[in-house]
């Protein structure tokens, strides 16, 4: 009787650890896509299928490696962006994940390692090869230093550009970012062309407004073409107050107060 009951014991148990390990089972992902290429500054497309292999509903997330965290990676589905990815029981889905190279990545080519982080903490890993070229490269290169300006007048501030891609680059020009009231007269060219490693030079004419308080302004430019946009540059500017505005200013206050003491002395106290 008691080997019996050992027998049945034992029976229960290997019976446990096989209903647990199936309610356990490791989810898979099968990599559609395994080898990417893409030019810095660019988005691509990581295409992936996940299995839900176990026995209950699990949600899904990315999670990215130390190595990884140089690029900005958003997980999409249909219609979701950055959404948890729900999947029933014995279900399947593509995912994807867009991936954006650096702009200043100094790479040819990488290897990332990101995680599917399941909601009961399971990881899965993700493995793709990334190809980064350098078909386009726009720079915006600041070569004027110690700027100034006054107050109430215009003042021209020279930019230069440099494609540093492999490709021509098409109706290069530039965007700003002024500071409150200031305002560009003119800029010469409007935009312009540039074969690879070629430079050239934008001429930007400024009024600064009479209102702007003595100090420091910073001035924002960007390149911008049909192909690719560069990164942002801020130009300190330092505006120092119109003297002849100052001059004016305290001769019709001198005027003023002429004007009263006179209208005093004519008409004396009442």
């Amino acid at each position: 009787m008691k080997k019996f009951n050992i027998i049945v014991y034992l029976v229960f148990i290997m019976s446990f650890l096989m209903t647990s390990f199936a309610f356990a089972q490791e989810d898979t992902t099968t990599s559609i896509q395994s080898f990417l290429s893409g030019n810095k500054g660019e988005s691509v497309t990581y295409s992936f299928e996940i299995i839900n292999n176990d026995s209950l509903e699990h949600s899904y997330i990315v999670e990215k490696s130390e190595q990884s965290n140089l690029y900005q990676v958003q997980l999409v589905t249909t219609g979701n962006e950055n959404n948890p990815i729900v999947l029933g029981s014995n279900d399947k889905k593509v995912a994807k994940l867009n991936l954006i190279i650096p702009k200043d990545s100094t790479l040819n080519s990488d290897e990332i390692k990101l995680n599917l982080i399941r909601d009961d903490s399971m990881k899965i890993g993700l493995s793709l090869s990334l190809e980064i070229k350098n078909d386009y490269g726009l720079v915006v290169v600041n070569q004027m230093k110690n700027l100034s300006g006054i107050s109430g007048k215009s003042m021209t501030v020279d930019v230069v550009v440099q494609n540093s891609g492999h490709l021509d680059l098409n109706h290069i020009a530039l965007e700003y970012n002024l500071p409150s009231k200031w305002v560009i007269e003119s800029v010469s060219p409007a935009d312009i062309n540039l074969k690879s490693g070629e430079m050239g030079s934008f001429s930007i004419k400024l009024l600064i407004p009479s209102s702007q308080s003595p100090g420091n302004s910073n001035l924002e430019i960007k390149g911008i073409s049909d192909q690719i946009s560069s990164d942002s540059i801020v130009m300190p500017i330092k505006v120092s107050k119109n003297v002849t505005y100052g001059f004016f200013a305290l001769g019709l206050l001198i005027i003023a107060v002429m004007i009263t003491l006179l209208a005093f002395k004519k008409h004396g106290r009442r």
